[in-house]
């Protein structure tokens, strides 16, 4: 019931108006509801974000198809043509090679971004003709015109990662992306009892898998999944926030791209908050830091989005079972898998 109070004007008449508690509790009413309404908007924008994301790697796993019809096998995960890369991981022609063949790069023409690519052959065959260290000689408005071209389709709309970052102070710049390719369960250079070197997954230095090379079954095998290369321990662990840039699918001076996603961690692992009061050293210290570059992970809440060799898109909850995990990487293990979690 509202309040009353009288007017000199009007003698014995009262007037409706609400009480000072009254007035409280219609505003904490609207505080409650529009604490109740909020979480429900941001999980619908969330959701509404992931379905981006899953879009957009349906468009990655359509590109690398569209790639294989016309080479018939997918992009090397870098080329390589020093002689001990060659040696580990098989030839490629000089010809072809210029540093920064990677995934990211030679996609471009198969996601709609001929323009991009373009300027990346340009890039390219500036480095073929001048050696080694010409990217330094190539125009540096050329050279941040290319940086400055971040591809969205390989940035996940849920992440807060810069599309661009700046590279050794200014000196080099490179375009990011929340999407690693599938690399297997070791990081590089890693060999088995054999001592052959490991190239487990669909990429590798100068790889040239085919559909044929996944006898693991192309929807049992991992073609590209989401990494999130924030970390607010980087500082505790490594001395600096540098490794933050390493989201890199392209840099322009130096010529190469941190594309690689391992399984050699488990799905969305980051350094505890422990390492804050005890900072790892040494090879732990390597052994943290190798992990968490290369470390498939999202800004979704519970896991990832994965685009597999049959082009469909599955989200991967974080309790995924590791054993599974890493068997979904491999392309010829010949791993029986029962689930995904």
């Amino acid at each position: 019931m509202m309040g009353c109070r009288f007017r000199p004007e009007r003698k014995g008449k009262c007037q409706a108006a609400f009480t000072l508690i009254e007035l409280l509790v219609v505003i904490a009413i609207i505080a409650v509801l529009v604490g109740l309404l909020l979480p429900a908007v941001q999980a619908a924008r969330e959701s509404a974000r992931r379905m981006q994301c899953t879009n957009q790697m349906k468009q990655i796993g359509l590109g690398m198809h569209n790639f294989n019809n016309t080479y018939e096998r997918f992009p090397p995960g870098e080329v390589s043509t020093t002689a001990v890369n060659m040696e580990r991981y098989g030839p490629w022609p000089a010809h072809e090679s210029a540093m920064h063949q990677v995934p990211g790069i030679l996609m471009l023409p198969y996601l709609e971004e001929s323009n991009v690519a373009n300027l990346w052959e340009q890039f390219r065959q500036h480095k073929l003709n001048g050696g080694a260290g010409s990217q330094d000689t190539w125009p540096a408005p050329l050279r941040e015109a290319l940086a400055a071209q971040p591809v969205n389709h390989l940035n996940c709309p849920s992440s807060t990662t810069p599309h661009v970052f700046e590279w050794d102070g200014g000196t080099y710049f490179t375009s990011s992306t929340t999407y690693g390719f599938n690399w297997g369960t070791t990081m590089k250079g890693a060999v088995d009892a054999n001592g052959a070197y490991v190239k487990d997954g669909i990429f590798h230095t100068n790889s040239r898998t085919t559909f044929a090379n996944i006898t693991d079954g192309s929807s049992n095998t991992m073609l590209v999944g989401e990494r999130d290369i924030s970390e607010r321990n980087w500082d505790a662990v490594y001395g600096s926030t540098a490794y933050r840039d390493l989201s890199a699918w392209a840099q322009v001076g130096k010529g190469f791209g941190w594309t690689s996603g391992l399984t050699y961690a488990p799905l969305n692992y980051s350094f505890p908050g422990s390492v804050r009061l005890n900072p790892p050293t040494g090879a732990v210290q390597t052994e943290m830091v190798n992990k968490r570059i290369h470390a498939f992970g999202s800004q979704h809440v519970g896991g990832a989005n994965f685009a597999f060799s049959d082009g469909s898109v599955r989200f991967l909850k974080n309790s995924i079972n590791f054993a599974i995990y890493q068997a979904l990487s491999t392309r010829a293990k010949g791993e029986i898998i029962s689930g995904n979690d």
